[in-house]
């Protein structure tokens, strides 16, 4: 794997802690925090995908952090996907707030991260051209998913300038950002075990910590389990970006990791809901931070389903024995 200075990412993490810190909030997010956002670009966080020594582990710890933290913004969409795009297309990377869509054969793009906040929005359609878009050229149906972050319907309405870089561009525009999604749901999923360990500890029953009973113990147990798997593979994957891989080499890092968050978050957010009673599903309490973002991120940039197949795709030509195991195991974790 490519060598990083590992203190670097960590004077990177320490940023944004503490910028986090000065910037508080509580309960979930109710909009686009532009406040937030102005504090991470005037302390050049918002452009680390672009800097040769950093690269894509920086980016993705500062949205790890983020996510960690319930403050969710388009960082990652803004500075690795659509400068992914830009150095594609040959365009220079945007100044003002990016994001990047899917559009359909009807020039529709769905759940848009974010672009009721984005300057320009940066569009890939069937052929695999980009085209880089502002407001003046589609009208926006403004949308949410679970966890209160933009996701927002486009329809072109006036002619854009399309770039031809290939159809592949798709596919790799769909593995970073499920890369992505796994890097959050891993990071959350992580806060949420935290949560779970402190309120067992705190928490009396019978005279006793609920944490001494056996019933718990497994819950914690079964999500702290599930999100190491998670961290490790998406560890793997983020590597592999690191390194250069494309196609299904990319393709297959990101299934591996994309299947282990997602499996995870199920899992930790029932078990977390389990172990925290009726006081977590209230929409004060912290926990909402990390189990409902979780439970949103499973179905973007591709379905659970939708990977957990494509990685059996991967597998398939490399099983030539009679011996099943493997794919067995990945259908038995899908259902």
């Amino acid at each position: 794997m490519t060598g990083i200075d590992t203190s670097l990412l960590g004077d990177v993490r320490q940023l944004v802690l503490e910028i986090l810190d000065d910037h508080r909030q509580a309960g979930l997010p109710t909009g686009f925090d532009a406040e937030l956002w102005q504090a991470l670009a005037g302390s050049e966080l918002l452009q680390l995908g672009e800097v040769e020594e950093l690269g894509v582990r920086a980016t993705m710890t500062v949205v790890g952090e983020l996510a960690a933290a319930g403050a969710l913004l388009p960082v990652a969409e803004h500075d690795l996907l659509a400068g992914w795009l830009c150095g594609l297309a040959g365009i220079e990377r945007l100044s003002g707030i990016a994001t990047v869509g899917f559009l359909d054969a009807d020039e529709r793009a769905h759940a848009v991260p974010w672009a009721v906040a984005a300057e320009r929005v940066l569009l890939v359609d069937p052929a695999g051209r980009i085209a880089v878009t502002g407001p003046e050229q589609f009208t926006l149906t403004p949308g949410q998913n679970l966890a209160g972050e933009g996701r927002d319907e486009l329809r072109l309405t006036q002619p854009v300038d399309w770039v031809d870089v290939g159809a592949p561009v798709r596919n790799g525009l769909l593995a970073r950002g499920a890369l992505v999604r796994a890097v959050q749901m891993v990071v959350t999923g992580a806060r949420a075990v935290e949560l779970m360990i402190d309120h067992a500890r705190e928490r009396e029953q019978f005279g006793r910590p609920i944490a001494r009973f056996q019933a718990v113990q497994q819950l914690i147990a079964d999500a702290a389990a599930e999100a190491e798997l998670a961290r490790t593979a998406t560890d793997w994957a983020l590597g592999r970006l690191a390194d250069g891989a494309v196609g299904d080499d990319l393709d297959h890092a990101v299934a591996v990791a994309r299947s282990c968050a997602g499996q995870a978050a199920s899992v930790i957010a029932r078990n977390a809901h389990q172990v925290h009673g009726a006081i977590g599903t209230t929409a004060e309490h912290r926990l909402h931070r990390s189990t409902v973002p979780l439970l949103a991120w499973r179905s973007e940039f591709g379905t659970q389903t939708y990977w957990e197949q494509r990685l059996l795709e991967l597998l398939r030509p490399a099983v030539t024995r009679e011996d099943r195991l493997l794919p067995q195991v990945m259908l038995s974790r899908s259902g």
